[in-house]
C-alpha cells in the first residue's frame, strides 16, 4: 500500500511540473490522483479495523466459552455448598434441642462431632474473568446485556456472597474455639462434649448459627445469574 501511494504522489508531482499540460488538465489529473490516494488510504484503514475487530471478537469468544466452563464448575460447587449450609442449619437446630430436654444418642453425638465443625466457603473460578477485566478488554463484549450480567455477577453478587460467608465462618470459628478451649479429655478417652452442648454460650452461638437462609438465598441469586449468563453465551454462539 505504501508503494502504491508513493507512486501516485510522484505522478501528481510529475503532472504538475509537466510543461505539456494545461493548468486545467493538471488540476483534473491531480484531483483524480488525490481521490485515488484518499480511497486507498480509507480502504486500507477500513480493512485494518475489520481485521482488528475480527481478532478482538475471536478473543471475546475464547473468553466467553472459557467463562462458561468456569460457571459450570461454580454451579456444581454451589449445589454442594448449599447442601453444607442446609446441614449446618439442621445440626445447630439439633444442638438447640438440648434446652428442651433432648438427650442425644451416641450416634447423634458422633454425627455432630463430624459434621458441625468443618467450614464451607465459596471459592469462585474467577481468575479468567479478572484477567480479562484487568487487561481492559471487558468492553469488547459487544452484547451489552451479557456484559452487564457478567459485571453484576462478579462485581456485586459474588463479593456479597463471599462477604456474608466470611462473617458466618468467623462465628463458626468462635464456636469451634469454644470447644477447643473447654473440651476435657478423661483418662478413659471419654470427654465432656455432650455436657458442653448444654453450655449457655454454646446455645447462644448455635441459635445464631442455625439460620443460614440468608446465605442460601444469596447462593441462589448467584446461581440464577450464572445460568442466565450461560444461556446468553449459548444463544450467542448457537451451542
Amino acid at each position: 500500500m505504501e508503494t502504491e501511494i508513493t507512486g501516485h504522489t510522484r505522478k501528481i508531482y510529475r503532472t504538475w511540473k509537466s510543461p505539456h499540460l494545461s493548468v486545467w488538465k493538471k488540476v483534473k489529473e491531480v484531483l483524480v490522483e488525490i481521490v485515488i490516494i484518499v480511497f486507498a488510504v480509507s480502504l486500507a484503514a477500513f480493512l485494518e479495523r475489520q481485521r482488528e475487530h475480527a481478532h478482538e471478537q475471536a478473543e471475546v469468544k475464547e473468553f466467553l466459552l472459557g467463562l462458561r466452563t468456569d460457571l459450570e464448575k461454580d454451579s456444581l460447587e454451589i449445589v454442594n455448598d448449599v447442601g453444607g449450609f442446609t446441614r449446618y442449619s439442621r445440626n445447630y437446630n439439633m444442638i438447640r434441642q438440648v434446652v428442651k430436654g433432648h438427650i442425644f444418642s451416641a450416634d447423634s453425638l458422633a454425627y455432630l462431632r463430624s459434621n458441625t465443625f468443618n467450614a464451607v466457603g465459596f471459592v469462585p473460578n474467577n481468575a479468567r474473568y479478572e484477567g480479562f477485566r484487568s487487561s481492559g478488554r471487558i468492553n469488547t463484549i459487544e452484547d451489552i446485556q451479557l456484559r452487564n450480567n457478567i459485571l453484576d455477577l462478579y462485581q456485586m453478587l459474588v463479593p456479597s456472597l463471599v462477604n456474608e460467608i466470611s462473617g458466618y465462618q468467623r462465628d463458626q470459628a468462635a464456636f469451634r474455639q469454644f470447644f477447643t478451649n473447654h473440651l476435657i479429655l478423661q483418662p478413659d478417652d471419654s470427654d465432656n462434649f455432650a455436657a458442653l452442648l448444654m453450655n449457655p454460650t454454646v446455645q447462644v452461638m448455635a441459635h445464631s448459627l442455625r439460620n443460614t437462609n440468608w446465605i442460601r438465598t444469596k447462593y441462589g441469586r448467584v446461581a440464577t445469574k450464572e445460568q442466565e449468563i450461560i444461556h446468553e453465551i449459548d444463544s450467542l454462539y448457537e451451542r
